[in-house]
Order: C-alpha cells, then structure tokens, then sequence
C-alpha cells in the first residue's frame, strides 16, 4: 500500500473525533481567557465546520448549487433591460 494512501484512509476514518477534540480545546482555551468576542466567532467557525466534516455530500451538493446558480448560470436573473 502507498504509503500517502495510508495516511490519507487513516486521517479520513479519525477526521470526526479529530475536529471535535481540537474544537473543544480551542474553546476551552479561549473560554479560560475570558475571550467572549472570539469565542462567539470560533462558535460560529465551528458550526460551519462541524458541518463539513460531518456531512461532506450534503455539504458537497449545497456547494454545487451555490456554484452552479451563480458562475455556471449567470449570477442574477437577466430583468430584460439595457
């Protein structure tokens, strides 16, 4: 087996308990620092991210939509005018 391939189905197997453990160390960290602004912030990222990794084909089917709508498409609807 190569030896990125392994390393690859490896961190592919372990990416949830991975993103979840440095999640709640980042947020304990900044919650000890009484860092409130960030931590609402990073809360926000977390959420985003949480919903990559634990859905990646939704994830992969909304960016798909978004990219087809706007680039693909033409952006906005053409209103006819000049």
């Amino acid at each position: 087996m190569n030896f990125g391939q392994g390393i690859y189905t490896w961190l592919m197997t372990n990416i949830q308990p991975l993103v979840l453990g440095g999640i709640i160390i980042v947020g304990l960290v900044l919650l000890f620092k009484h860092k409130i602004a960030e931590l609402i912030v990073f809360a926000i990222i977390a959420v985003i991210a949480v919903g990559f990794v634990f859905n990646p084909s939704g994830t992969k089917d909304t960016m798909l939509k978004i990219y087809n709508g706007t680039i693909i498409e033409g952006g906005a609807p053409d209103d006819g005018g000049e």
